[in-house]
């Protein structure tokens, strides 16, 4: 018999807005380590982070970018889940 395990997914926005705070993280670090204060950073990754989230649900084009990156991050996450498995 094989191992059928049921897939188990997050629901689309999730996966969006999971998608939009990690590039929101990594645009933090990085305006943090190479050109502003961290308030600064902190401000503007978050309003990006909104802006995407929101263009994400008016546009398809965004929404389409915003998938693939939370499928990347999901199957970053599955690699090393399955490396500790």
């Amino acid at each position: 018999m094989s191992d059928a395990r049921p897939e188990t997914r997050r629901s689309h926005p999730v996966r969006r807005i999971l998608g939009a705070m990690v590039m929101s993280l990594i645009l933090f670090a990085t305006l943090w380590a190479l050109v502003f204060s961290a308030a600064t950073a902190a401000l503007t990754a978050a309003g990006a982070g909104v802006f995407v989230t929101v263009a994400g649900t008016a546009w398809d084009v965004v929404d389409a970018v915003l998938q693939a990156v939370a499928d990347a991050i999901a199957a970053v996450f599955g690699a090393i889940a399955s490396i500790f498995d």
